[in-house]
């Protein structure tokens, strides 16, 4: 999974608008906990590139 990740974020390199992480959750449902899920790996176009712990559709 880690040379997945590795390969998607160096596809888009380029792009400052892009958020590419792993086993990191995501919440879809604001202020509901319960609605979360856990994939091996996602994209999220149109934020910004930076660090998280977890992913807030939301916010």
């Amino acid at each position: 999974m880690t040379y997945t990740v590795e390969a998607v974020k160096l596809y888009f390199q380029e792009r400052s608008d892009v958020y590419v992480s792993a086993n990191s959750f995501i919440y879809y449902e604001q202020g509901n906990n319960q609605a979360v899920v856990d994939p091996d790996i996602y994209v999220v176009f149109g934020v910004a590139n930076r660090k998280r712990d977890n992913y807030k559709v939301g916010e």
